[in-house]
């Protein structure tokens, strides 16, 4: 039963319907009962969770695919349930690390091009009940996103027609998913396909997701919180603000900054996705010790499709 299984997972395109469908199944009955867990939970308020709805739902969606997809790869040739891009060991520190200082460089390039468009700021940090749950509601967004679009799916997707071709196709959903955020423009689509890219490649480069999860964090966290901008024209996030900036509304400002999308709208975050995707495809380092996993199981599978086929 248990070679059965893993033969059928050992075929690409298989692997990617089954997997799709599943995630589909699952997506649809967590947001379909969420809100009842959330509302059953949070009813008296007894566990004091009123403030931590917003988080409730997005943090089981997450739990829930992360479990999934671990059971995939689990059930896979010679492989364990985090093979799929969540290793626990010196690597993810450092990609957690690498994400933290590159967006640090992200916003200092930009801190210095608001005073360069003659911007002001003031500090208005304030501390609320609700800062934290809306922080973990943008960390799980953001991993979501990177466990649907560069997890299991993407990398079934690379399996059968090569890297490139996956992440242009996975980075045009992910654009596309976006499509009918506020203040959408053929810059902002641009750039969201771009930052498709840009974690496609630390993927492919490191078969981590913890650095595209932890910089797609720190990048909505940072560009709400401190470049006091919309994340993806969503605005939803005034809460967190530390730096309220007030930016020149001029037209090359505008192009330059991205304007009511936020800094994802502007020719700037053209330019570095550009050069960060550029950058991380040439210096970002591999982890030995999960390249050589992941080249076990493929020639393990492959050794398992050629034995079935005689």
């Amino acid at each position: 039963m248990i070679t059965k299984i893993q033969t059928i997972l050992a075929k690409p395109f298989i692997r990617l319907l089954i997997e799709v469908g599943v995630l589909l199944v699952i997506s649809f009955i967590i947001n379909f009962w969420g809100q009842v867990v959330i509302d059953f939970i949070s009813g008296d308020d007894v566990l004091n969770l009123s403030s931590y709805r917003s988080s409730i739902f997005p943090l089981f969606l997450l739990l829930a695919l992360i479990a999934v997809s671990g059971l995939f790869e689990k059930l896979r040739i010679n492989s364990t349930w985090n093979l799929f891009g969540l290793p626990f060991d010196k690597s993810a520190l450092r990609d957690i690390s690498i994400a933290f200082l590159g967006m640090i460089t992200v916003l200092l390039i930009f801190t210095g091009l608001y005073k360069i468009f003659g911007a002001t700021s003031e500090i208005v940090f304030n501390f609320h009940k609700y800062y934290l749950p809306t922080l973990l509601a943008i960390f799980c967004y953001a991993a979501i996103e990177e466990v649907v679009f560069r997890g299991i799916i993407f990398q079934a997707l690379v399996d059968k027609i090569g890297g490139v071709y996956a992440t242009l196709i996975l980075s045009a959903l992910f654009a596309l998913v976006h499509i009918m955020n506020p203040g959408m423009t053929l810059i902002a689509f641009s750039n969201v396909l771009l930052a498709g890219v840009l974690f496609s490649v630390i993927y492919l480069k490191t078969k981590s997701l913890w650095l595209p999860i932890f910089f797609h964090f720190f990048w909505n966290y940072s560009t709400a919180a401190i470049l006091d901008t919309p994340v993806s024209g969503t605005s939803f996030f005034e809460s967190m603000v530390i730096f309220d900036w007030n930016i020149p509304k001029s037209q090359i400002a505008t192009l330059m900054l991205g304007g009511d999308f936020g800094i994802e709208g502007g020719l700037i975050a053209t330019f570095l996705l550009l050069l960060m995707s550029s950058l991380a495809w040439r210096f970002l380092p591999v982890s030995k010790n999960i390249a050589q996993k992941i080249e076990l199981r493929k020639k393990s599978e492959i050794e398992l499709l050629n034995g079935d086929q005689l």
